[in-house]
Parts: structure tokens; C-alpha cells; sequence
């Protein structure tokens, strides 16, 4: 989508005290941080918010005090040197913690979601609360296999669904996923009648790849939303043009 440029910034947990993470966080973050669990749900908070901090520092191309807080509705909401500068949307799941994020327009037609799934054993494709009968289908042909094309297609929606931010929160019934290609790294959705007022005019791109990490693989997911024209919705691409498959091996601006 031109014009636009996301950075992403990808940070595994270094080890180490507790502390020494919290210590890196404004004394704000570190107040949240703390309503959170000793421990693993603590660590992750805070790497979070630390990935934050350098994917909106690539945004800007500049170092300044970043500040990521907690919105209205669980959203991250980013201020730096006290302005509204930049979008930021994070995930973490095991001992990584990504962010992705975006200058924040004045027209703020454009808004970025981003998802990470350790690759697992897990039932999702079997829950009716987490895809419909047709997802299940397309789910359960896939080449990658029914596991692994579950957590994608899992990842796409909660990708999807922060890039939208809903509010209030919508269920993932309202995000349907209609096609799901790992190679070369795509995938089409579509939105129920509570979102599409949120979706309007604008058109959702998806991008999703393996990445490795020490200790395993996760499936990456990155959601854009922005005016349809000029560009083309998830998943498909003009003819004669071509895409290379996304690269998650590292921190990076994509």
C-alpha cells in the first residue's frame, strides 16, 4: 500500500532478572507492568512494550521517549514526547515479543495489526468459536496441514481484528479467512456486517510466514488496513506482478 512504510522489530527475552526488563520501561509502563502476574506473563509485558519502543523508534528514524500504554478497550496506544506520532500494534507469545509500527497520519485511514503463535499442537480448528464450518473445510484440505493452517489462519484474524480495533471488542466470527497460502505468504479475509463500518472504503492486506527462534518455530502475522485504491485486497495480487515470500528472519523494517 504506497505510501506507507510498517517497521517491525522482532526481540527475544534475554534472560535475566525480572527487574532488569522492568527497569527499561517508562515508570508508567512499569505501573502497568505490575498489575500483571511475577513471572512469565510479567516478562512478556514487558518485552512487549520494549519491542514497541524500537519498532516506533525505526518509524520515526529518531531516538525519543517512547511511552506505550494501555487504551480504553486493551489496545496499546503510543505517545511520544507526550504526541500521538505513531500507531503501534504488539504480540508476544513464548520467549518472543514482536511489534510492527507506522507515522500516524491525520487522516488515520491506515492502521496495522500484528500476531505470533508458537507452532504447537492445538485443537483451534475444531472450536466453533474460533472458525466457521466453511473455514473448516478450506482448514482442514490445506497442504501445510490442518495444524499448522489452523494457528495461520488463527494469527490472520487476530492480526486483522487489531488493525480494525473494534470497539467494542467483536468475535472472531466477524473475521472470516477465505483463502490461506503459506508459500508464498498471504491471505484473504472478509469482514461481517459489525466491522464492515469500520472497514469502509479500505481494503485489508495480510502477510504471515514462519520464523525461527531458538526455541522453535512461530507464525508471523501482519494485517494492514488503508484505502482500497491503488491497492489490492488481502491475498491478491495484480496480474504479471510478483511477490516475494515474507521475511521473518530478524528485526527489519517491512
Amino acid at each position: 500500500m504506497p505510501g506507507r512504510r510498517i517497521c517491525l522489530a522482532i526481540l527475544p527475552d534475554p534472560g535475566g532478572p525480572e527487574e532488569a526488563l522492568l527497569a527499561a520501561l517508562t515508570p508508567e509502563e512499569q505501573g502497568e507492568a505490575r498489575h500483571h502476574p511475577p513471572g512469565r506473563r510479567r516478562r512478556q509485558f514487558a518485552l512487549g512494550r520494549l519491542a514497541a519502543h524500537r519498532a516506533i523508534r525505526r518509524a520515526l528514524g529518531v531516538e525519543l521517549t517512547v511511552l506505550v500504554l494501555v487504551g480504553a478497550h486493551g489496545e496499546p496506544v503510543a505517545r511520544v514526547d507526550g504526541a500521538a506520532a505513531a500507531g503501534v500494534s504488539l504480540s508476544h507469545a513464548g520467549r518472543l515479543a514482536v511489534a510492527c509500527a507506522w507515522l500516524a497520519g491525520p487522516e488515520r485511514e491506515f492502521s496495522a495489526g500484528i500476531d505470533l503463535e508458537r507452532v504447537r499442537p492445538a485443537e483451534l480448528v475444531g472450536s466453533p468459536y474460533a472458525f466457521s464450518p466453511g473455514e473448516k473445510a478450506m482448514l482442514g484440505s490445506a497442504p501445510q496441514g490442518e495444524l499448522l493452517a489452523s494457528l495461520a489462519a488463527w494469527t490472520v484474524k487476530e492480526a486483522a481484528w487489531k488493525a480494525l480495533r473494534p470497539a467494542p471488542p467483536s468475535k472472531p466470527a466477524e473475521i472470516e479467512v477465505t483463502a490461506l497460502q503459506l508459500d508464498p505468504g498471504w491471505a484473504r479475509v472478509e469482514v461481517g456486517p459489525r466491522l464492515a463500518p469500520r472497514l469502509g472504503e479500505r481494503a485489508v492486506r495480510v502477510r504471515l510466514g514462519l520464523l525461527e527462534a531458538a526455541n522453535g518455530q512461530y507464525l508471523l502475522t501482519v494485517a494492514e488496513v488503508a484505502p482500497g485504491k491503488g491497492s489490492f485486497p488481502a491475498g491478491r495480487r495484480p496480474e504479471g506482478k510478483r511477490r516475494s515470500p515474507p521475511r521473518w528472519p530478524g528485526e527489519h523494517g517491512v
